[in-house]
């Protein structure tokens, strides 16, 4: 089973500390003011689990504590993770959930299963006993460069060109620590 605390470094090494780029729209909190993001935590999330409008120095207080437990309920656990089988695959699924919402992941997990793996899942965000199932039953090399590429394409279609390059950066890291070659399946 994949283990939070393997990825918990992988996810420590990928995001940084506190950073306010007025052009990173998880930096404003819902009143749109621009606070910054910390250790991956954005200002929405932050905001989420704070229960009330964080500030620029809420954000700047933000621990790696803090940071890691708010990964590992708001993304791990809500994905399922611990559930899934290969390490790799778990991180990939979570790192995008990071990235683009859980639901969003789940969705994208749930048509990469269907389309390329001919399962019948819903696909609804929701991941339950069904779509682990699907991830569990086939060859996980092939689920994460498949996953990967559905990655990309996501990012692409988002059409930020000035964050393209950062996240197709991630994408690679990732298949770097665990050794998968996703040039044979991707571009980046």
């Amino acid at each position: 089973m994949a283990s939070y605390s393997n990825f918990h470094n992988t996810v420590s090494q990928l995001e940084g500390g506190f950073q306010n780029l007025a052009s990173d729209p998880g930096n404003y909190n819902s009143r749109n003011e621009l606070v910054g993001t910390n250790y991956g935590i954005s200002a929405p999330v932050y905001e989420d689990w704070l229960g009330y409008v964080p500030s620029e120095n809420d954000m700047r207080s933000l621990t790696k504590t803090i940071a890691s437990e708010i990964f590992k309920n708001q993304y791990w656990n809500r994905l399922s993770a611990s559930s899934i089988y290969i390490q790799p695959v778990a991180e990939n699924f979570v790192d995008h959930g990071i990235n683009a919402g859980t639901g969003t992941a789940a969705k994208i997990m749930q048509r990469v299963l269907n389309t390329s793996f001919g399962k019948s899942l819903t696909v609804d965000g929701a991941v339950g006993n069904l779509t682990i199932a699907a991830i569990n039953s086939v060859s996980p090399i092939e689920l994460f460069k498949e996953f990967s590429a559905a990655r990309l394409e996501h990012y692409a279609n988002i059409g930020n060109s000035s964050w393209l390059h950062i996240w197709q950066k991630r994408v690679q890291t990732l298949a770097d620590k665990f050794g998968i070659d996703l040039k044979k399946k991707v571009q980046l």
